[in-house]
């Protein structure tokens, strides 16, 4: 056996070449990428973590120097203590192994996370006491709460400790859940409910939505989980399911789900058609706005609210559900100030008369009298159309019929009150111009309604009375 033992020549990297012999030397970076190397490799691992029946090596004192969890586990003296494997079996694999990638490296790239992720990774990150990693998520959660996550958000802070739910309070996360009910509803989040909460979000009168979506989302939600429920928690869950608020047809969707017994059916019809409405148990979102003046602008009639202020815009939750734009179609609910008119008509909401229409919704039911709008007359443009309100977007009302009258620039819009959630502007043939356009909208009118012009434009009051009858229309989003 030769020993060599002759000198090697040692070339610095960039890093070690500027220290100089009297300064400090750091080479953390060195150590980072040294250990960092370690993930996933099986030199010196002296156990192995099998995660959804992968076996993924690791070591011992790299896992026990960075969490209290693992400490315990791989020297406290447990079973898994002296055992060569170790079985995980509370995270999925996928993020199991960016928790690990993150115990070796302190690195994790959340813009390439999907929500549930990274909701997964913040209850991973309490479990494995990672505090650093359970902050700096809970920050981020907290600025990018939206409808895929504030469900599992939710569960969370139910179940965690005041202490370790630093995202959003419960009662913040149910606000957030309410103005945003029908999307959490179509949400796959809304299937990581447990039972406690899913009962505890729609048992809630503020929890304002469609109550045929509302039984659609429970009815997903029982598919999903069919294999960890029983029988009571099924009729748990339906039971916050107001089946009195639906008309027949609804009510003929239930019934094919055989989720429900015709005689459950029965009696919801039988109370919906012998009961006042204001006696149904409706759902109304009661947080109109954080604006306590305007509680001082509203009466309560039958039940329903009465705004003297305009309910149409965006802070209150209204929202332009059909209609196309050339920039974003809920302009149309923005304030409008007539010293930028000019910038004002370059954006608008439109359809094209014959198909389709423009439709908005309101956060809950208002009864309201008069609404007001301005149609976009550049070019002397004049349109023909009809106005038409639904409580429930099944069954409609004309409430204006300016089918046959020249209309152009402002119009005020008078009618017998009723309780409206939905407003179908609908725009008729044009032999001018085949696009209707409509710039502005507001409920109730802010403007007297005797009105007969404005400082930047032509108005029209326009009273209708024939509308004691609802119209049936079958297509929503029709003309």
């Amino acid at each position: 056996m030769t020993t060599c033992y002759e000198p090697v020549e040692c070339t610095p990297s960039p890093s070690t070449a500027k220290q100089h012999s009297k300064e400090p030397i750091d080479h953390s970076q060195l150590l980072v990428k040294d250990i960092s190397a370690l993930y996933l490799d099986k030199r010196f691992s002296d156990v192995v973590l099998i995660v959804d029946g992968v076996h993924l090596p690791v070591h011992r004192a790299v896992l026990a120097s960075r969490s209290e969890y693992f400490r315990c586990l791989l020297f406290g003296g447990l079973q898994e203590s002296e055992g060569p494997e170790v079985n995980i079996s509370d995270a999925p694999l996928a993020t199991f192994k960016i928790i690990l990638y993150y115990i070796y490296t302190g690195r994790m790239n959340l813009s390439d996370l999907k929500d549930k992720v990274i909701v997964e990774l913040f209850s991973l990150s309490n479990l494995y006491e990672l505090s650093d990693l359970q902050y700096t998520l809970s920050q981020y959660l907290s600025n990018n709460i939206n409808e895929h996550n504030v469900c599992s958000l939710f569960v969370m802070s139910r179940l965690c400790q005041p202490k370790t739910s630093v995202v959003k309070s419960p009662e913040y996360l149910l606000n957030f859940i309410e103005t945003h009910a029908l999307d959490v509803l179509q949400s796959e989040d809304f299937l990581n409910l447990s039972a406690e909460a899913l009962q505890e979000i729609l048992t809630r009168d503020s929890f304002f939505a469609n109550e045929l979506d509302i039984f659609r989302a429970v009815y997903r939600w029982i598919l999903e989980n069919q294999l960890y429920i029983d029988s009571d928690v099924i009729n748990n869950v339906l039971s916050a399911v107001r089946f009195p608020l639906m008309n027949d047809e609804e009510l003929n969707e239930v019934s094919v789900s055989n989720l429900v017994s015709s005689e459950k059916i029965l009696y919801a019809k039988l109370l919906r058609n012998t009961v006042s409405p204001h006696d149904l148990q409706l759902r109304v979102q009661q947080k109109l706005s954080y604006d306590t003046e305007r509680w001082d602008s509203l009466k309560i009639e039958n039940g329903f609210v009465v705004p003297k202020y305009n309910v149409a815009v965006k802070s209150l939750n209204a929202n332009v559900d059909v209609g196309e734009s050339n920039e974003s179609r809920f302009f149309l609910l923005e304030p409008y100030y007539s010293d930028y008119n000019n910038f004002r008509y370059n954006k608008y909401t439109w359809h094209i008369p014959g198909s389709g229409c423009i439709q908005i919704q309101l956060s809950q039911p208002y009864i309201l009298s008069s609404m007001r709008m301005l149609l976009w007359d550049q070019r002397g443009l004049y349109y023909h159309y009809t106005v038409e309100a639904s409580f429930d977007n099944q069954e409609w009302v004309m409430i204006i019929n300016n089918s046959k009258k020249r209309t152009h620039g402002w119009q005020v819009l008078h009618f017998k009150p009723r309780p409206i959630v939905f407003i179908r502007i609908t725009g008729k043939d044009n032999p001018k111009y085949w696009i209707f356009h409509c710039v502005y909208f507001e409920a109730p009118a802010q403007v007297p309604l005797d009105s007969t012009n404005f400082d930047d434009g032509h108005c029209v009051t326009h009273y209708w009375e024939d509308n004691e009858t609802d119209i049936t229309m079958t297509d929503a989003s029709g003309s």
